[in-house]
């Protein structure tokens, strides 16, 4: 089931599992921004990642001397929210705590995404409430969205940014020494080789955004990201997508603690307070 929002510019389309965006279509130039997800290449379209951002080091993490379990990038993409708002141009998914996510994460939480359209933007805000009025709730948080795209185009970022990112090693764990990347002052291209290695991790831009510009059509979308600290970037090697991820977190590195609360880039939240995370998708030109 999909549920729909729309105004004069957008229309935006969100299912419950996962609380996923699946569709942003732009009217004015009759053109789909989102990802429509093959199979055969990346199912996906914008996945949450939540309570972890990639891979934890041997799909397992602890909490004190007991061992929990945990995919790559955590249970909430395949997790059925609830819709608990929708007007004509907004909704909001809710996911709370239960019998399942206590088997690999066993804290009480709250999780809430609302999409919101305002002229020819789609504002996303993640929320994460902990009810619980004893521990902090260690987590992490990311967006995934997937963007269609063609070799050729490139990513304009805000600002000039040093030409070095983070790969996986064999262990498909984070390499923390970083690499080159072909980088021209604020441009990216999308060459059929650029995630050959997988993706790019940049975990100390300047840049606050980036646009996807095609060589094409120009300018096609901005994404603004506010204050997350992480962005990831990925596509299968040669397929016209290019994933844009924010994130509140980080994959872990072989060094790196097996204990949840003392992972990099982990957020412990207090009892009783919240957290939120905003993403803006801006359909160009205005």
């Amino acid at each position: 089931m999909r549920h729909h929002v729309e105004n004069d510019r957008l229309r935006a389309a969100a299912k419950p599992l996962g609380a996923e965006l699946v569709s942003l279509w732009d009217k004015k130039r009759e053109r789909e921004l989102i990802w429509q997800g093959d199979p055969a290449i990346w199912a996906g379209h914008s996945p949450l990642l939540f309570p972890v951002v990639g891979k934890v080091k041997g799909d397992q993490y602890l909490l004190g001397a007991r061992a929990f379990p945990m995919e790559k990038h955590g249970f909430a993409l395949h997790s059925p929210f609830a819709l608990a708002k929708q007007s004509g141009s907004s909704l909001t998914f809710t996911l709370r705590d239960n019998p399942r996510t206590r088997e690999c994460y066993p804290f009480a939480f709250e999780v809430e995404v609302s999409f919101s359209l305002c002229e020819n933007r789609l504002e996303i805000l993640h929320s994460v409430r902990n009810p619980s009025g004893e521990a902090a709730l260690p987590f992490s948080i990311g967006a995934h969205p997937g963007f269609s795209c063609e070799l050729g185009d490139q990513l304009i970022f805000e600002k000039a940014e040093e030409p070095m990112a983070h790969r996986f090693d064999g262990a498909l764990l984070l390499n923390p020494v970083p690499v080159s990347v072909p980088m021209s002052g604020r441009a990216l291209p999308i060459t059929e080789s650029l995630f050959v290695e997988d993706a790019l991790i940049f975990p100390n831009l300047r840049s606050r955004s980036v646009i996807l510009q095609s060589q094409n059509l120009g300018d096609l979308l901005r994404v603004d990201w506010y204050e997350a600290p992480v962005l990831g970037l990925w596509a299968k090697p040669g397929a016209p997508y290019v994933c844009v991820e924010p994130w509140y977190g980080i994959d872990d590195h072989a060094g790196v603690s097996d204990q949840l609360t003392e992972k990099p880039r982990i957020i412990l939240l207090p009892p009783g307070e919240s957290f939120h995370f905003p993403v803006t998708i801006t359909a160009l030109p205005q």
